[in-house]
């Protein structure tokens, strides 16, 4: 599992993420291969390949989240979870917003 911060004013981490990608996982897939290759960290190949068929959220059911600023106290963590379909478009851009451990 891991550990990810969000800030309430801000919104989760990976936001920026579009509609569709926060609601299909293959979509979100490819959206974070684009954002990879267009750093130049990604080439056409195997580990591409990879990145686009491989799930993240299976070896990922569930990741926690801060929902407090940095430093308030006490701290608040939520665990949003696969089961739980309200929780599936913040997790997927979670995974694949570019911020997942």
């Amino acid at each position: 599992m891991s550990t990810l911060d969000t800030c309430p004013a801000a919104g989760p981490l990976g936001g920026a993420m579009p509609t569709d990608a926060k609601a299909d996982p293959a979509a979100g897939r490819a959206v974070m291969a684009a954002r990879i290759e267009e750093e130049g960290s990604l080439r056409p190949g195997q580990v591409r390949d990879a990145l686009l068929a491989l799930p993240r959220e299976v070896p990922t059911p569930q990741t926690y989240v801060r929902r407090t600023s940095p430093g308030e106290e006490p701290p608040r963590w939520d665990l949003p979870d696969w089961s739980a379909p309200q929780d599936r478009p913040e997790l997927l851009g979670l995974l694949y917003g570019g911020t997942a451990a």
